[in-house]
């Protein structure tokens, strides 16, 4: 009588781990909009400076095309930072899907879309701060919001640069200032308004 011989065949890997590289591509349309948004940021930013040089360079000075050049500055730098923000983001989620190679945890691939918007975001959240921090500052100094519409007169406002670029990179404790800011100037405690005098009033008994 002979003995059959069964062979054992190893079982098949887990195709979440066997594919996990594929998912990798789901990383490059979001790499391909942050990467635009720091060539066409930095390029519109410079052609801006030169523009803006060759306005105050000129005998007839437009201040209006002034303040409007240098509304665009802001948004570029904001724009500029929100692509370092998003970058920085990405890079952490690339290296953390590599660790765990698993296909299940890799990105939509609509993920560009939100880049898309969160960078937008950053470009005009460096003009809210600029403005937030100048009506702020002019506010505690002249007790007056009448010059909180003049924009610098200087050739290379600096801080007004680093203030606009540093509001698209931290967008979301932009957000969080505003909130409290916000919170403080109206009174208000909580999502929906001042909710602990809200609540005390209605404990009162009538």
């Amino acid at each position: 009588m002979s003995e059959s011989v069964s062979l054992q065949t190893p079982p098949p890997k887990d195709p979440d781990t066997r594919h996990w590289r594929w998912g990798q591509f789901h990383f490059f349309l979001s790499i391909v909009v942050i990467l635009l948004a720091y060539y066409y940021g930095l390029k519109y930013f410079l052609h801006l400076l030169y523009q803006s040089v060759e306005i105050h360079n000129s005998v007839a000075k437009d201040d209006r095309a002034i303040t409007i050049i240098f509304l665009q500055q802001l948004f570029c730098l904001g724009l500029l930072g929100g692509a370092m923000h998003c970058h920085v983001f990405i890079a952490k989620e690339f290296n953390q899907y590599h660790r765990e190679k698993d296909i299940s945890n890799a990105p939509m691939a609509i993920d560009f879309l939100g880049y898309i918007m969160q960078i937008i975001g950053g470009g005009l959240t460096g003009v809210i701060l600029f403005f937030a921090l100048k009506t702020g500052l002019v506010v505690v100094t002249s007790g007056s919001t009448a010059q909180v519409t003049d924009m610098p007169a200087t050739l290379t406002p600096y801080a007004e640069w680093l203030i606009a670029f540093a509001g698209g990179l931290g967008t979301h404790h932009v957000k969080a200032f505003l909130d409290k800011f916000g919170q403080s100037s109206t009174g208000a405690q909580g999502k929906y308004g001042n909710e602990k005098n809200g609540k005390a009033s209605q404990d009162k008994p009538k």
